[in-house]
């Protein structure tokens, strides 16, 4: 049977979650929630990118007049030898159990021909959820990136950690925490900061002065990735429709050197979302990891969850006791491949958007 592909509209939402549910995606999120998070990232992020028509937020396949697939569009700019092009995200990939197959192949095989003659070919970027699917863009000519198959989890806190799962008032699971270090449950080493490093939570993004060239010096220290702009950074994390995001300055005596995303996940985790810092960061990405252990505790976390594929960021974590784990492939890829680079961005940012 032969497909139709319609670009999506705002009234689809129900029926495309609908359809996710149905393919075995959302078992967990409320209808609502859904809807209210597809509008913010597919349709809400279509003013990131520099293109004189509005690209379109996703791609609905119809066989028999009955939704059969989907794929959502989400928009970015990337950054690739210093230069900077439109990207689009694939989300919520789906496709009817009954329709597997080739239906999902033509998804691919549309969204790469809709992105490829418009004005400016735009990059694709992308999840890898299986080891499947991970060949299925190889061979469309995707390329992976290197090691966005690890995940680096410490423990900052055996405090926050007993009274996140157990409920105990802090004071009490303080006064449990060195039973825990007894039976083995190591917390992250922690080190004092350099002479003249400052941590500062902030409310808002705006106020972090010297935000922009503290972006700009980001960039340019690596060789691809999403573009981190103050309209991306507002838009991802201010804007979200949780907005459950802290906003971390590591200053310096010369202004801001740095800037912590976290996040709050179930159990007292916690999300690593950027890790950004330039050349002017007083013992790099030391520094850097040990500002993410000192500020997670403070805010409450246990465990740390965090992905890098920078290898100085990589390095310390290891040696200050965080514990590397990976899948048998890589996560996030890029289309086309020769976009690709070994030194480039990747965060729970660019992987975790709910």
């Amino acid at each position: 049977m032969t497909a139709h592909f319609r670009v999506l509209e705002e009234t689809d939402l129900g029926a495309v979650f609908a359809l996710t549910r149905k393919a075995g995606l959302n078992r967990e999120r409320a209808e609502a929630d859904w809807c209210t998070r597809a509008r913010w990232l597919f349709f809400d992020s279509r003013h990131l990118v520099q293109d004189a028509v509005p690209p379109p937020p996703g791609l609905i396949a119809e066989i028999d007049g009955e939704m059969a697939g989907f794929v959502g569009y989400s928009y970015r700019r990337f950054r690739r030898g210093g230069k900077e092009f439109n990207a689009v995200v694939l989300n919520d990939y789906a496709v009817h159990p009954k329709r597997r197959g080739v239906l999902g192949l033509e998804l691919n095989q549309h969204t790469i021909a809709a992105f490829q003659s418009r004005g400016a070919p735009y990059v694709i970027l992308g999840l890898h959820h299986t080891r499947e699917a991970a060949l299925i863009w190889a061979r469309h000519g995707a390329g992976p990136v290197r090691d966005s198959n690890a995940t680096y989890t410490g423990l900052v806190s055996a405090a926050n950690a007993i009274a996140s799962r157990t409920g105990l008032a802090p004071r009490l699971a303080r006064l449990a925490a060195p039973i825990a270090r007894m039976r083995g449950h190591r917390e992250i080493q922690r080190r004092p900061l350099p002479d003249g490093v400052r941590l500062a939570w902030l409310s808002r993004l705006d106020e972090a002065a010297g935000l922009d060239g503290l972006l700009a010096g980001f960039g340019r220290s690596h060789a691809a990735g999403v573009s981190r702009t103050r309209d991306y950074l507002a838009w991802r994390y201010e804007a979200h429709p949780k907005a459950a995001y802290r906003f971390l300055a590591i200053r310096a005596e010369d202004g801001l050197a740095g800037l912590l995303v976290l996040g709050h996940g179930a159990k007292g985790a916690g999300y690593v979302m950027e890790a950004i810092h330039g050349p002017d960061l007083p013992g790099g990405a030391e520094t850097m990891v040990d500002a993410m252990v000192q500020a997670s505790a403070q805010a409450g976390i246990g465990h740390l969850l965090a992905k890098s594929t920078s290898t100085g960021l990589a390095r310390v974590m290891r040696a200050r006791g965080f514990v590397r784990e990976s899948k048998a492939h890589d996560q996030f890829w890029v289309y086309p491949e020769a976009l690709v680079a070994d030194d480039s961005i990747y965060t729970y940012g660019d992987f975790k958007d709910d």
